[in-house]
């Protein structure tokens, strides 16, 4: 809390700096409360939304600006696990589409601040979880493809995307495929 960034993340410029020593464990969970459901969100310009054609971060990269209008996203939970001004950690459950770096910029309006994030670890996407992950230390052709093997077996909704992919794809290596489907 107490700085803004133009991309709602310690990677851009900061845009703003304000006081945070007003804000509380409570009134950020009170604020907090209100983020949860069906709720209008506004993407960060600098994202990956396309207009006309082009990544809306490359547009403002090149001098130009935008102005993404809000859209109808879903937080399924949010929760506040710590709380040490200037910084917090929350724990999100969200749908398609939902920014988090969204959320702590608005959040800390919403508290009469500003704020961005400082860290994000993604948990959980889809059926995946962070522990499904192949570490890059692993990295190897056949691990990947065990690994893809794998999650075809345990999730088959991925074993019909995948299915999909070889047959708009003809180009790729048939003896992958044929260990990729576990043949």
């Amino acid at each position: 809390m107490g700085v803004a960034t133009d991309t709602y993340n310690n990677k851009g410029k900061v845009i703003a700096e304000t006081s945070y020593a007003h804000v509380t464990r409570t009134k950020l969970e009170q604020a907090l409360a209100e983020f949860v459901g069906e709720i209008w969100q506004k993407p960060p310009a600098y994202s990956a939304l396309k207009i006309a054609g082009q990544r809306a971060s490359d547009i403002v990269r090149s001098g130009k600006e935008v102005n993404l209008a809000p859209r109808p996203v879903v937080c399924h939970t949010a929760r506040l696990v710590a709380f040490d001004p200037p910084f917090f950690t929350l724990d999100v459950s969200c749908g398609q589409g939902f920014y988090v770096r969204s959320l702590v910029h608005d959040l800390a309006e919403a508290v009469e601040s500003s704020g961005h994030v400082t860290a994000l670890v993604r948990t959980k996407h889809g059926p995946f979880k962070l522990k499904d992950c192949l570490h890059a230390d692993r990295y190897t052709l056949d691990n990947v493809v065990s690994a893809i093997a794998e999650a075809r077996r345990r999730h088959p909704k991925l074993a019909e995307i995948l299915d999909n992919y070889w047959k708009t794809h003809p180009r790729d290596n048939k003896q992958q495929r044929q260990k990729v489907n576990g043949s």
